[in-house]
């Protein structure tokens, strides 16, 4: 069967498939040489034929709930206003939610994750893609559970108010101000009378119908939502990509002889969960073609969307049953952004830094100068940076590091925290043993700097090479495969919740690790065990 004859072949209860399969397999680990010299394992750490791979301390599942969690941030600190958005949700929808929660069967958090990622609760919203209204319904649902729309009318109302909110914006006379206003307001009652999409309460029984056929169809809520995103056909393709070789469950088979799937049975033989996934495939070694699939030839950030609508969830829930609490975590994220939206892509280091939390500047200690580093090295907060290229997959480039400072106290910026340390390993482990490159080593152009030292190099920002948890790595990489699997790495640690990561004008990727307890335990232990193998 080909790709066109697949998009085509669904009927309702499961998918046709023709006779072929799709011939998508997982890749073999890259050979290496002396492979019977043993492997030596140490907690988190192995090493054979002197090269280091580290294995991460969670599991598919334990990744999707971090990177839920991971992403409050993002949506706090997006262009909606978080309050707004889940009073609305919450007070304006909130009978209506559950009541069409019920009768479809699905959990209302579903349809309020949806809401607040789609159009942050604003029912007028409209996308350049076609979708329209409080859930941004694409007009292939609108049509398939035929909603009235005129397509050609609700358009050129949409064109007529973009283009007056143009004139709005440079128009200085109050009485035209007004004037345009409810030209606007008109507009959009006209819009609303012929296009249902723009009426919130269709909307929400529409979603809520979709998202509980496909729930029925996948079993999981995680999938259905998925859907809601990426479409029906294209998370079932990510499916049998995953699972090929092995078959899916069969029901039957239609009037032309072909084979029906039955993909709630398959999915639930084969245990698969959207954390499974998007967290088993890979660019080279694990279902390369799954992860090109919903990586690269899926558009949208089709991926990352389930996990931005499950995060939404969950603000919206502890919206409702710790007001309190949501209020302090979205000061707490709204207060590090500038006030204007539209400059929030410009967000630079101290930002970045403070909207994660990952500091506290009244307890964490910033290094003033060189002196204080010394004193840090001596007392094991801070160590030395290893060069050991082959076995750890990174060097250090002298022509970078503490260029700034005096000759006679530049080895002193050749340290960090162990934790760091431990967080480099970890992402060259993962580089070099997904791309099969273990002679390419990543390259740390920054590591612990002072007060004194940002001076030096013109810049009195705060950054957290002070605290020695900030690196620099440079962005010039030796080969595009090597490029790949190290933004694989850097993904997998950024959603665990385990890194941050900031790209640099100077080319460089600046990289920080989170302050959680537990994530600078285990980059501790990974840093430890290493060097217990390769002394």
């Amino acid at each position: 069967m080909n790709r066109q004859e697949f998009n085509r072949l669904m009927l309702g209860g499961g998918l046709l498939l023709g006779a072929s399969a799709f011939g998508y397999r997982g890749c073999h680990s890259p050979h290496q040489k002396d492979a019977d010299i043993p492997e030596v394992q140490n907690g988190y750490v192995s090493s054979k034929n002197g090269i280091v791979n580290v294995s991460l301390p969670y599991s598919a599942d334990q990744l999707g709930h971090r990177n839920i969690r991971s992403r409050e941030a993002f949506l706090i600190t997006g262009k909606t206003d978080p309050q707004r958005t889940v009073d609305i949700i919450t007070r304006k929808y909130g009978n209506v939610i559950a009541s069409n929660a019920s009768k479809f069967g699905i959990d209302p958090g579903m349809l309020e994750g949806i809401i607040y990622v789609e159009s942050g609760a604003y029912s007028n919203a409209v996308n350049a893609s076609g979708a329209a209204g409080i859930v941004q319904i694409m007009p292939r649902i609108a049509e398939a559970y035929k909603m009235d729309v005129n397509y050609e009318m609700s358009d050129w109302c949409t064109s007529e108010i973009f283009r007056l909110q143009k004139a709005l914006e440079h128009e200085t006379s109050t009485a035209k101000t007004e004037k345009i206003k409810n030209k606007i307001a008109g507009y959009k009652v006209k819009r609303a009378a012929i296009d249902e999409r723009f009426n919130p309460y269709k909307c929400l029984e529409v979603a809520s119908h979709y998202l509980g056929d496909e729930k029925s169809k996948f079993g999981r809520d995680d999938f259905a939502i998925w859907t809601y995103h990426t479409g029906r056909t294209n998370a079932l393709d990510a499916v049998l990509r995953f699972i090929d070789p092995k078959p899916p469950v069969v029901s039957g088979r239609d009037a032309q002889g072909r084979v029906i799937i039955d993909v709630q049975a398959t999915m639930k033989k084969y245990g698969l969960t959207y954390s499974e996934l998007y967290f088993g495939c890979s660019p080279y070694r694990t279902n390369p073609g799954t992860y090109d699939f919903i990586y690269r030839q899926l558009i949208d950030s089709s991926a990352q969307y389930p996990w931005n609508a499950m995060a939404a969830q969950r603000l919206v829930r502890m919206s409702k049953k710790d007001p309190v609490r949501f209020r302090k975590l979205v000061d707490k994220y709204l207060a590090a952004m500038p006030d204007s939206p539209s400059t929030r892509v410009k967000r630079n280091i101290p930002i970045i830094e403070e909207v994660t939390t990952w500091y506290d500047p009244n307890k964490d200690h910033e290094y003033t100068d060189v002196n204080e580093i010394i004193s840090a090295l001596d007392k094991g907060e801070l160590v030395k940076l290893p060069d050991n290229p082959r076995a750890l997959g990174f060097s250090l480039n002298p022509k970078e590091i503490g260029i700034n400072a005096s000759s006679d106290v530049r080895e002193f910026f050749y340290s960090t925290k162990p934790e760091t340390v431990g967080m480099l390993i970890t992402l060259a482990s993962i580089t070099r043993h997904e791309s099969g490159k273990y002679d390419q080593h990543l390259t740390v152009n920054s590591a612990v700097r002072s007060r004194e030292y940002q001076k030096r190099v013109g810049s009195s920002d705060f950054t957290t090479h002070a605290l020695g948890r900030g690196v620099d790595i440079s962005r010039r990489y030796k080969s595009g495969r090597q490029a790949t699997a190290f933004q694989y790495a850097l993904d997998r640690l950024r959603d665990g919740n385990m890194i941050r990561a900031l790209k640099e004008d100077e080319g460089h990727l600046h990289l920080v690790v989170n302050s959680d307890p537990e994530v600078v335990k285990y980059f501790q232990q990974v840093y430890k065990q290493t060097m217990e193998l390769v002394a």
